[in-house]
């Protein structure tokens, strides 16, 4: 009778202990899964390119970037500044031809501009000077 009741402890321990563990683990996959749509969702999209059309009525520009073209909306919240001596811009100063970066958020189908940087040139980098080559004739030191 002894050796019925001892395994059958043990097994029911054993289920007792490893209980909460698999409940845990169900809860934690998840979470991570509902946190990373909603972090996702709100994480701004960085965007760089030129303005190729600007649409004064719907408040919106398009800018051909290297994956294809954006329509951005400027929204209350969008922040326009100068890239360089962050001062700040409106979206009167987008014309077509000028260089942008920033980022956007998507709602829907529309993209909102978070962010839009005025960039002083494509790039953004100054280009760096090559030392002059000694003429040919000079004489070698």
């Amino acid at each position: 009778m002894k050796s019925i009741k001892l395994p059958g402890i043990l097994a029911l321990s054993f289920v007792i202990v490893a209980l909460p563990f698999t409940a845990q683990a169900a809860d934690t996959t998840e979470k991570p899964a509902a946190a990373d749509t909603a972090a996702k969702k709100d994480k701004p999209v960085e965007y760089t390119g030129t303005v190729s059309a600007v649409d004064k009525d719907k408040k919106s520009f398009t800018v051909k970037a290297k994956k294809g073209d954006l329509t951005l909306v400027v929204t209350d919240k969008t922040k326009i500044l100068e890239k360089t001596t962050k001062a700040a811009k409106t979206f009167d100063d987008i014309t077509v031809g000028t260089y942008l970066t920033g980022s956007y958020v998507k709602d829907g189908d529309t993209l909102n501009a978070y962010s839009v940087h005025f960039g002083s040139s494509k790039g953004g980098k100054k280009a760096k000077t090559a030392a002059t080559p000694a003429p040919a004739d000079a004489p070698k030191q």
